[in-house]
């Protein structure tokens, strides 16, 4: 999984709408018109950065979690 790919898969847990393939050309206030467009209701009256953190930090963290399966799974 990319970076990119794991961005778009983590942003459907906050947006109603993920992020598209094509998100990685935008700007930095493309990116977060997107997000203040398409909040899931919980985060409604969240800041578009505080969302990409968010998106940034579940995104990375299903990146080690990939990482350290297949580490996993080569040691057997």
């Amino acid at each position: 999984m990319t970076e990119n790919e794991s961005l778009i898969w983590a942003s459907s847990h906050y947006l109603t709408e993920q992020l598209p393939k094509e998100f990685a050309n935008w700007s930095e206030e493309q990116v977060d018109e997107f997000i203040l467009s398409n909040p899931w209701q919980p985060f409604e009256n969240w800041s578009a950065q505080d969302v990409w953190e968010l998106i940034e930090d579940l995104a990375g963290s299903v990146r080690e979690l990939i990482h350290f399966i297949l580490e996993k799974q080569e040691k057997k």
